[in-house]
């Protein structure tokens, strides 16, 4: 049993050592959708980005609290002289893969990416059993990261909820994309239709209007031998992992299910 005498704390450092490009320090914003705690199901977007700081990284104590040097939040870094409103000072996940495969080589790429899945996997799993799981619910969080010059990734946080407002017309289609995958993950196309249909039969047949399997009464509906009212468009989902067809290769289970 715990002590209630104890206190809880959080231990932290602070990275030394940051990979750069250019120079300059960045982090990475990697957006995760999860559908469901029991059993763990998690979607990881491709459609990231990494956020630059103005100024290039000094590790001198004169500049320790220089804020466009360590820190890369956007709300920070759009008040500084050198902020580029153009490309809002990021770039995207696959042109940083690009960048580092050809400067680190693609099988050090691969197992830096193999390692960030591996952090939201454990980060993931380290909250299972306290989250409510609710089978009507879905999260989109926002992964902050950052890589250090031996590809190692480290955790800075977890953001609920994460902010998906824009700061340039690319950033806008980004979340816009975003957006749309993680509604089309959490409710596939046909869906709604569906649960809507299947609603409106149940009513009828309460009513007296139809009978329980529909006009043909065989309980298995359209896609037949189910037992299930809702045909077999519900077990077609269900065998796909959840992820719909029109946002394969966008929003990709890396992995779907663990």
């Amino acid at each position: 049993m715990r002590n209630p005498q104890q206190e809880a704390y959080i231990v932290s450092r602070y990275v030394n050592n940051p990979l750069l490009v250019g120079g300059k320090k960045f982090d990475l914003r990697i957006y995760v959708v999860v559908t469901s705690y029991r059993p763990l199901k998690a979607y990881i977007s491709r459609l990231g980005f990494a956020r630059f700081c103005n100024v290039k990284y000094s590790a001198e104590v004169g500049d320790i609290d220089n804020v466009y040097v360590h820190l890369t939040n956007v709300a920070i870094q759009k008040h500084g002289d050198d902020y580029n409103e153009n490309h809002g000072n990021k770039w995207s996940i696959a042109n940083l893969r690009l960048y580092l495969e050809g400067t680190r080589g693609r099988a050090a790429t691969d197992e830096l990416f193999a390692g960030i899945n591996d952090v939201m996997i454990h980060s993931l799993r380290s909250v299972q059993n306290v989250i409510i799981n609710d089978r009507h619910c879905f999260e989109l969080y926002g992964y902050d990261l950052l890589v250090d010059e031996n590809l190692k990734p480290w955790l800075i946080e977890v953001n609920a909820s994460p902010s998906l407002s824009a700061t340039t017309e690319a950033d806008r289609a980004l979340k816009h994309r975003v957006i749309h995958d993680t509604l089309a993950v959490a409710v596939p196309p046909g869906k709604l239709e569906l649960g809507h249909a299947f609603g409106a039969r149940v009513a009828a047949a309460a009513a007296g209007r139809l009978p329980p399997g529909g006009a043909g009464g065989t309980g298995a509906g359209a896609g037949g031998g189910s037992g299930d009212d809702r045909g077999g468009v519900a077990d077609d989902w269900s065998s796909s992992g959840g992820v719909p067809v029109t946002v394969a290769g966008t929003l990709a289970g890396l992995p779907r299910e663990f």
